[in-house]
């Protein structure tokens, strides 16, 4: 995102960076929490005094159930409670506290060994997103401003200027607590953005402040997963699923649905797929799109790269696939597996350009023919990770195409 001559590349990472002698005979060291946030510890030496040490903050700041939390416009930055031992015994656990006065922390040890260097070791959490805590999508306008959908409980949009200067945040409907499956974001060059449900299918539009325009629920047997606008941004085509009324859930079909973005209303619908054989039929969905220079959008199901016809006239997009071939990823029902707890969701594996299409499954890139799909070149992605469900498919460990 930006301008490419200000990238930077190769930048150096450390697992644990350490300030020596911050107070006298005090070092802290801060490394990344294994499951989320940042950790630091102090280190406290033979001699030196744990009560020399002091956070202080811009606002004031709580002390809630034995942990420090400090209020942003995020949300809570939460010091979770501090644990304390003997540098040569950390089973020897010494009794300790945060104390605090209105923005002023520090901590507070039970009596200590003179002759022992001690850890004071709490863990800091940041409050970007609700748990399950990871950004699903990233989007920019036309200003570069850059919006993201994350968490889940529940999905939470949040918009940072082209700066990265926080705007605003909102919770949107959709929340894992009551089995939704999170679906897409799609914002356009206005910073109209567009957040759905994967199950049922819903969708809601909000403007560039943060307003809510409308939330708009879909066919009761229908999904809404991956959004893709046309070449005006004039229209949305959501590639999604239909479920037949019975068996419920088996023998679904796969659908691409051309919503007005005015009112969030399914105008058309596209057949493109049913399910694939197997045990009570294996489900085949749209799960990725993307529109091109060359008047088509381009879906990946399951198993299939297909493309539609966008439609000069009133029939948007035209009634039948112009294009269906075997991908040759084989993906599993859940194709990926970098959204947790909250069931299935979209991937971002599609993107075309005036010439070629791009596609992926997380471990390779594969640039292809526009008019037959056909792979023209192939290049590894360096850490890519696909791996195999309990029915022999393949689940996509990365994936977000951008161009």
């Amino acid at each position: 995102v930006g301008d490419s001559l200000k990238h930077v590349n190769f930048c150096n990472g450390y697992k644990s960076l350490t300030y020596r002698n911050l107070y006298p005979g005090i070092d802290v060291v801060y490394t990344t929490h294994p499951k989320e946030g940042i950790k630091y510890s102090l280190v406290v030496h033979p001699g030196a005094n744990p009560r020399q040490v002091r956070m202080v903050y811009s606002r004031d700041v709580t002390l809630k159930n034995g942990e420090i939390h400090i209020p942003t416009r995020f949300g809570d930055i939460i010091d979770h409670f501090p644990v304390s031992f003997y540098a040569s015994d950390s089973s020897h656990i010494i009794p300790s506290w945060f104390t605090h006065q209105a923005n002023s922390v520090g901590f507070k040890l039970a009596p200590v060994s003179a002759s022992e260097t001690v850890i004071i070791d709490p863990w800091t959490q940041t409050p970007a997103l609700t748990n399950p805590s990871g950004v699903w999508e990233v989007e920019v306008d036309g200003m570069g401003n850059v919006y993201a959908i994350g968490g889940g409980t529940p999905m939470r949009l949040v918009k940072y200027n082209a700066a990265g200067v926080f705007q605003w945040s909102y919770n949107t409907p959709y929340d894992t607590n009551n089995g939704d499956w999170l679906g897409a974001l799609a914002t356009d060059n206005a910073g109209n953005s567009y957040v759905t449900r994967g199950s049922t299918a819903a969708i809601t539009k909000v403007n560039s402040a943060g307003t809510v325009l409308y939330s708009v629920n879909g066919g009761a047997f229908d999904e809404y997963w991956q959004i893709a606008f046309n070449c005006d941004q004039t229209k949305l085509l959501v590639g999604g699923t239909r479920l037949p009324l019975f068996p419920a859930g088996i023998y679904n079909s796969a659908m691409i649905f051309d919503i007005n973005p005015n009112n969030g209303n399914v105008t058309n619908s596209v057949f493109v797929g049913k399910s694939r054989p197997g045990l009570l039929g294996t489900p085949v969905e749209v799960r990725a799109i993307t529109s091109s220079y060359n008047a088509r959008y381009y879906y990946l199901t399951h198993d299939t790269l297909g493309a539609i016809d966008q439609g000069l006239g009133t029939t948007c997009p035209d009634p039948e696939p112009i294009l269906q071939v075997n991908h040759g990823y084989a993906f599993g029902y859940k194709c990926e597996d970098f959204r947790p707890n909250n069931g299935n969701g979209p991937i971002s594996a599609i993107v075309a350009d005036a010439n070629f299409l791009y596609t992926t499954d997380g471990r390779v890139l594969h640039k292809r023919d526009l008019l037959s799909g056909a792979i023209l070149a192939t290049a590894t992605i360096p850490g890519g990770i696909v791996t195999t469900d309990a029915l022999g498919f393949n689940v996509s460990g990365n994936s977000g195409l951008a161009m």
